[in-house]
């Protein structure tokens, strides 16, 4: 995971300057926005969760928050990224922090780099809509290779319940990789009903998946790279989210297909309903895009 970083930052320094613009961390949702200002003035922006497991479950302590000192405004934004990338912790959860607020400065520093004209420059294919429209629903509409079918097993890595409607009707079985313990998932109905989504703890039920969609959770946590250890004869690898928002490159080279990529407007208004909200406005507001971009 540090190689990832490590390598996008460099090769983003040839390409931009910046400098840090804001950090908001937030323990409601449990996360790190990032704002920087490029050497013309304007501004990019990032996120990035900062949890180990599930969302909502694990909260930050209180003296996390100052480990991010006021004076990192107006510092250069790629030595942020290296400093914090490279900070360690023997706690955990500050130790996913650190990755997470290193992952929303690159964020930060890749959003002008984050559109359709320019990636497709770069060779690859990208699809450009509103996050209000859904989670995935473009890999239900097509009959090839990149698309899910009925025949297919799919399994999410992180607990994506929003897509669970529209994949469980479409796939020969749905079954979701989540880092809780099974109880936590138990559903009791008086009239017998069933959950038609399997959750499990354990990485080697990948091994059955032809499609695998996987959180950028997995990226600050530090677990992408044993996911996709039991990924090997999967046809289809997908990330997804707000926490793998960054120039792509180099997650391609670690065999991923597609990367759903998450973009929301710079603006002061959005900024502070963000704020207000304690997170959550990105993930309900219409303004807010998703890249689905395809390595060549």
């Amino acid at each position: 995971m540090k190689e990832l970083i490590l390598k996008t930052t460099r090769h983003l320094k040839k390409l931009t300057q910046a400098t840090i613009d804001d950090i908001i961390l937030m323990n409601y949702l449990p996360g790190v926005i990032s704002y920087v200002k490029y050497e013309d003035d304007n501004i990019g922006c990032g996120l990035c969760a900062s949890v180990y497991r599930g969302m909502g479950e694990e909260k930050l302590s209180k003296d996390v928050f100052s480990d991010v000192p006021k004076n990192v405004l107006c510092k250069d934004a790629f030595e942020i990224v290296e400093m914090f990338i490279n900070r360690r912790s023997k706690n955990k959860e500050r130790g996913i922090l650190y990755n997470a607020i290193a992952i929303s400065t690159l964020s930060a520093i890749s959003y002008r780099f984050l559109n359709k004209n320019w990636l497709e420059n770069e060779g690859y294919s990208v699809t450009e809509r509103s996050i209000t429209q859904g989670l995935f629903v473009d890999l239900i509409k097509g009959e090839d290779s990149k698309s899910i079918g009925k025949d297919d097993v799919v399994a999410i890595v992180g607990f994506a319940y929003f897509a669970f409607p529209y994949l469980v009707d479409r796939t020969k079985r749905l079954i979701c990789l989540e880092l809780l313990d099974k109880e936590f998932f138990e559903v009791k109905s008086l009239k017998g009903n069933k959950p038609r989504v399997e959750v499990y703890n354990d990485p080697e039920v990948l091994a059955e998946a032809d499609v695998v969609l996987i959180t950028g959770m997995t990226i600050p946590n530090e677990t992408l790279s044993e996911i996709l250890e039991f990924c090997k004869n999967v046809r289809l690898k997908v990330l997804y989210g707000p926490s793998c928002s960054f120039y792509p490159r180099y997650i391609f080279k670690l065999g991923i297909d597609c990367v759903y990529a998450m973009k929301i407007p710079t603006t002061e208004e959005f900024k502070q309903n963000t704020i207000d909200s304690r997170g959550w406005y990105p993930f309900r507001c219409p303004e807010t895009k998703f890249l689905i971009i395809w390595r060549d």
